[in-house]
């Protein structure tokens, strides 16, 4: 996944980026300039930037789909785990249904406790910078590391 952002701060090597929007909202002419700008995101990067930098990056689209997977699809099968774990231990529908619910309580549990303790080294992918764009020079190419 490809995204573009403003060089907003800079400690050390730790960068902090303003993101622009996704394209078809970027395009859009609804609203006013300062809401397309998007959300924030913090990396590393040894490169030597400065503020009002335009820097366009690569985050590996494995490490995203292996969170997405673990977001919304592990609630999904712990909810019908749960149900169907009802039924064959002979509970009524009802008394399913709430054991279905408390099984999608405990997969947000563990989703939380999975992101707490090993959240970052699932997203500790290297992040390839595919250019910066400064006014007075031209475009680099060079690999950095996301913020832990």
């Amino acid at each position: 996944m490809i995204n573009k952002g403003i060089i907003e701060k800079i400690n050390n090597d730790n960068i902090k980026v303003h993101l622009y929007r996704d394209s078809a909202c970027a395009h859009c002419s609804g609203c006013s300039s300062s809401t397309k700008m998007g959300s924030t995101f913090s990396f590393k990067c040894k490169e030597k930037l400065s503020i009002g930098d335009i820097v366009t990056f690569e985050i590996e689209d494995s490490s995203l789909l292996n969170i997405a997977a673990l977001v919304y699809l592990m609630p999904i099968i712990f909810m019908m785990a749960g149900y169907f774990l009802g039924q064959k231990l002979g509970f009524t529908e009802g008394q399913g249904v709430f054991m279905s619910f408390l099984f999608l309580a405990v997969s947000f549990g563990l989703i939380y406790f999975f992101d707490k303790q090993r959240g970052e080294k699932l997203i500790d992918q290297k992040i390839k910078v595919i250019s910066i764009d400064k006014p007075d020079q031209e475009n680099d190419i060079s690999s950095c590391s996301l913020d832990k």
